[in-house]
């Protein structure tokens, strides 16, 4: 056995402590390594962004129906694809840089680098 305690009479002790010990590594290299809730909530957000999206878009398009002048329309229809399009394309980035941040996140601390420069002699 690799794990050793002071006292000879708590081996369940021992025992209890080591399984503890393995199950909250386990469980914070599965944290470190999938980061579930990060991803969730990004998710979440984003699902969110997109349904204002489509909400603000459905309105345009009732404002777009009720009106009569054909040059009228095709301005708002030309204005709404391209308001639409560019903010689509804002929220659709915005979730792709925050998944890379996440996944470009270190799992663990790195130690500072050295930014002073070697002395010539």
């Amino acid at each position: 056995m690799t794990y050793q305690t002071q006292q000879k009479e708590a081996k369940y002790f021992a025992v209890v402590v080591i399984l503890v010990t393995a199950v909250a590594g386990a469980g914070t290299a599965l944290q470190g390594v999938f980061r579930w809730g990060e991803r969730y909530r990004r998710t979440r957000l984003t699902a969110l962004e997109l349904r204002e999206l489509d909400s603000a878009t459905g309105l345009d398009r009732q404002d777009i129906e009720d009106t009569e002048d054909p040059v009228k329309v095709f301005a708002k229809i030309s204005e709404l694809n391209q308001r639409a399009a560019t903010r689509l394309q804002a929220i659709v980035r915005n979730h792709i840089e925050a998944e890379v941040a996440l996944v470009a996140l270190p799992t663990r601390e790195d130690p500072p680098k050295d930014t002073q420069k070697p002395m010539l002699r």
